[in-house]
């Protein structure tokens, strides 16, 4: 699923935050987000649209559009698709979002880089019971909407478990990256960073070395320099690492996504980039005390001495052991990220530049 392709699963606001930002519109024009219902009325998602397109921002003009095929035969799969999908080209605002996965096929209708689809569950894939001919072919129209959810510019969850098992049954970037990468059935432990001196990783090296369990993997992401890649034949782990040197910003992602754990323990950082694009994908953290890591992490992380391989290691045992700590790291990650973006970087610039 690509974020809009990107696997991270990003909440709605993150897409819509310049709605809120008066100076970033024009005054004279308000922008238009239609919020496409599901054509299977129930209570729930009929709320859930009602509920999306009531509470946007002020400065928005949000419409909600339902729509309800006729009740059986062709002539209901004829209006499900062809005339819904009518209805939404006709309909689109400056952003769209549909509120359903079912429904992911308007994507083919609406302008996918200004459209968010929403997945509430995949229980139709994971009912494992008998089916009869109608069930097989509902599947075959959900999967086919799901295989469009990658085109979408964002993919939004309402749970972390419904996350987990969105990217269980569909395909992906992120199977495709743990394809390409021998990643499949392993638990992945994640470095992102060049090999020099102040990024310790040594110190990752020999903390995950403590750690033998063969289904337990390295992804390294950045140079080794010549000594490092001894350290690593020394340690007797080259069986278990999987290095990469330069990867693309979509590859970057789905390492983030497909990692058990980013592990961080640099001994210096002005700032620290992965730690937090970790968070924005969901990836649980661990990352040394360093000042500035401190400052940027908060309390959405789990701190340990960067010299210190062997608590490292126990660290990394316990996120792998303990799922309440792994569910709380995401939780508090998705949180922390949120609280940066470009635009307010930029914000500050300017304001700085209109001081006096």
């Amino acid at each position: 699923m690509a974020d809009a392709g990107r696997e991270h699963m990003p909440k709605l606001a993150s897409m819509l935050e310049t709605l809120q930002n008066p100076s970033s519109r024009c005054e004279t024009k308000r922008t238009k987000v239609t919020v496409f219902a599901n054509t299977a009325s129930t209570y729930s998602l009929n709320r859930y649209t009602a509920e999306l397109a009531a509470n946007l921002p002020p400065a928005v003009e949000a419409k909600a559009v339902y729509f309800q095929p006729v009740s059986s035969g062709i002539q209901k799969q004829i209006d499900r698709y062809w005339r819904y999908m009518r209805l939404a080209r006709k309909e689109q605002g400056d952003y769209n979002v549909i509120v359903s996965e079912g429904c992911a096929y308007l994507l083919l209708a609406l302008p996918k880089e200004r459209t968010i689809c929403v997945c509430h569950d995949v229980h139709s894939l994971a009912y494992a019971g008998p089916k009869d001919l109608h069930h097989r072919l509902y599947d075959l129209r959900y999967r086919a909407s799901l295989a469009l959810l990658p085109t979408a510019k964002f993919v939004v969850t309402v749970s972390d478990a419904t996350r987990r098992e969105l990217l269980r049954y569909c395909r992906s970037t992120i199977s495709d990256f743990r394809n390409q990468h021998q990643l499949c059935g392993k638990r992945v432990i994640l470095h992102v960073g060049e090999d020099v001196f102040y990024k310790n990783v040594p110190a990752v090296l020999r903390a995950f070395a403590q750690l033998p369990d063969p289904d337990l993997v390295l992804l390294k992401i950045g140079g080794l320099t010549q000594a490092t890649q001894g350290l690593v034949d020394l340690l007797g782990i080259r069986s278990r690492l999987r290095h990469l040197t330069q990867v693309s910003d979509d590859d970057l992602v789905a390492a983030y996504n497909t990692s058990d754990m980013l592990v961080f323990p640099s001994l210096s950082e002005g700032f620290g980039w992965p730690p937090l694009e970790a968070m924005a994908c969901g990836c649980p953290v661990i990352a040394s005390n360093c000042a500035s890591i401190l400052e940027t992490c908060e309390d959405a992380c789990l701190y340990v001495h960067p010299a210190d391989f062997k608590a490292i290691a126990a660290m990394i045992a316990r996120v792998l052991r303990e799922e309440n700590v792994r569910v709380g790291l995401r939780e508090r990650g998705l949180q922390q990220a949120a609280k940066f973006s470009w635009k307010n970087s930029a914000s500050e610039f300017l304001r700085l530049f209109q001081q006096p």
